[in-house]
C-alpha cells in the first residue's frame, strides 16, 4: 500500500455541524423550547453502547401542524446523535476509504475487567464479557463482545479470522478520541478507523498496513 499522510478533519467543521443544526432547531421551535431541551448540558460518555438520552421538551402539536412536527423530531434526533458522538460527522473526512481486516489472533473472553497499554502508551481497559485479542505481532487489545462477533470468524479453539470492511483515514497531526475502552491518542501518521456503529479508535501505522488491506472495489 502506498504511504500517504491526508490532513486531519478540521474541528471547525463540527462545531459549525452542531452550530447549524442549534440554529435551524430555534427556527423551527423557538429558543425557549430549545433551551429547556438542552438544559441537561452536554451528554456524559455512554455505558457502552447505548447513547446517551437528552430530554426532548415538545409543544402541545395540532393536526395541521403535523408534517411541521415530524420535520423538528427529525432535526432534534441529528443533533442529539451528533452531541453523543462529540459533534463529528459519521463516515469522516472526504479523503477517508475503505479497507478490509486481514490476518489471524488469538482471543479469549473476559470474565474480570483487564487494564492493557497501547505501544503509544495510552492505558485502556475492558471489562467482562469482553474479548482480549493478541495479534500476530503481540499487540494486545480488548473488544466489546457485540462487536468482536460481528469482525471475526471461529478456526477453532482460540484462533479468530478478523473480517469485515472499514473506514478509515490516516491524520496528519495529534488526535485525542473518546474510544469505547478509554481515551486514546492519534499521532501524525496513525490511522483512525471508524466502526459501522460510528465508534472509533486509533491505529498506528505500522499496526495499520499489517492488519488493514484497502479495498478495491467497495460496495
Amino acid at each position: 500500500m502506498p504511504a500517504s499522510v491526508y490532513p486531519a478533519a478540521p474541528q471547525t467543521a463540527r462545531r459549525d455541524l452542531a452550530i447549524g443544526l442549534v440554529v435551524s432547531l430555534m427556527i423551527f421551535v423557538g429558543a425557549p423550547v430549545l433551551s429547556t431541551w438542552l438544559k441537561s448540558g452536554p451528554p456524559k460518555p455512554p455505558p457502552k453502547d447505548v447513547i446517551p438520552h437528552i430530554e426532548m421538551v415538545m409543544p402541545k402539536i395540532e393536526p395541521d401542524e403535523e408534517p411541521r412536527h415530524a420535520e423538528v423530531v427529525d432535526l432534534m434526533e441529528r443533533l442529539r446523535r451528533s452531541l453523543a458522538q462529540g459533534g463529528r460527522t459519521p463516515g469522516g473526512p472526504p479523503h477517508a476509504a475503505v479497507f478490509e481486516r486481514v490476518g489471524i489472533v488469538q482471543a479469549r473472553q473476559l470474565q474480570t475487567r483487564r487494564r492493557w497499554t497501547r505501544r503509544s502508551g495510552d492505558e485502556l481497559a475492558g471489562g467482562p464479557g469482553d474479548w482480549r485479542v493478541i495479534d500476530e505481532a503481540n499487540d494486545e487489545r480488548t473488544v466489546r463482545d457485540l462487536d468482536f462477533r460481528a469482525s471475526h470468524e471461529p478456526l477453532g479453539g482460540d484462533r479468530w479470522r478478523r473480517t469485515g470492511t472499514y473506514c478509515a483515514w490516516q491524520v496528519s497531526g495529534k488526535l485525542v478520541i473518546r474510544t469505547m475502552e478509554g481515551r486514546a491518542v492519534a499521532h501524525a501518521g496513525d490511522w483512525i478507523v471508524e466502526g459501522h456503529r460510528g465508534q472509533r479508535w486509533p491505529v498506528t501505522d505500522e499496526q495499520f498496513r499489517r492488519t488493514y488491506k484497502l479495498k478495491i472495489n467497495p460496495d
